[in-house]
């Protein structure tokens, strides 16, 4: 707080003034600082923990990718119709032989004569040929038609690629969660085990009533359940993930 003095007839005169508040800007500033400065120190910390994956499990991943491309049948349907369209090109570049016509006349019963003077001579013999022009025009439509066949059929074999690898990432995501919350609940089993020895010890020396030794139990009961149910996804999991790659994990893992 400070003062302001005015002289009024000689007379000193002492003014208060109120304390500044600062608002505004300002204020939000000295408040956000701290709490910025906090967020990028926590961020600068551990570099590495913004990487969702380590190196050896972006490799173990890239191999259910490709079990899964190579064991998957459903992944062969594209690769049939690739190889289909390529065929089919080959086949219609040969159509323009379908606009010719060849013909061949044979006279085994004839008898030519022969006259010197006019040196002519009839042959037995007869060839003919003839070309569809409009046969002949289309080729190169269905060619190019074809092609755009062939084309469609490695897009579609590019999205089916893409697709199973989206789906062994989702279930590998699954099936890891499944795992850690399986471990989880095992610890939380061997914990309330723990905790029912120590309860039962302290009920039987008199220290805790039958209520607590009957919480313990009851805690110990739950948790088992939760374990089953873990288990039973994590099984779950494991299975929608072996459905893609075609093999079992642990060979995997080998």
């Amino acid at each position: 707080m400070s003062t302001h003095i005015i002289l009024n007839g000689g007379h000193t005169l002492r003014e208060k003034r109120e304390p500044v508040i600062r608002t505004g800007k300002n204020l939000c500033l000295r408040i956000l600082n701290p709490v910025l400065l906090l967020f990028v120190f926590l961020l600068g910390v551990n570099p590495a923990s913004a990487q969702l994956l380590d190196e050896e499990e972006t490799a173990f991943l890239e191999e259910l990718k490709k079990l899964a491309w190579d064991n998957y049948e459903q992944n062969r349907i594209p690769e049939i119709r690739t190889r289909q369209a390529q065929l089919e090109i080959r086949q219609r570049r040969l159509e323009w032989f379908n606009a010719l016509n060849v013909s061949y006349v044979y006279y085994p019963e004839f008898t030519s004569t022969v006259d010197p003077a006019q040196n002519e001579n009839l042959s037995r013999f007869g060839l003919g040929f003839n070309i569809n022009i409009g046969s002949l025009m289309r080729v190169p439509g269905r060619v190019r038609d074809a092609r755009l066949d062939l084309e469609a059929a490695r897009y579609t074999e590019d999205i089916q690629k893409k697709m199973i690898d989206a789906q062994v990432i989702d279930r590998y995501a699954v099936y890891k969660m499944n795992l850690e919350l399986t471990q989880l609940h095992e610890e939380a089993v061997d914990n309330a085990r723990s905790m029912l020895e120590l309860v039962r010890q302290q009920f039987e020396m008199g220290e805790v009533p039958f209520e607590d030794l009957q919480r313990a139990t009851e805690m110990v009961t739950q948790s088992r359940e939760r374990l089953i149910t873990a288990r039973n996804d994590l099984l779950k999991a494991k299975g929608h993930l072996e459905e893609l790659t075609g093999v079992p994990l642990e060979e995997v893992y080998q």
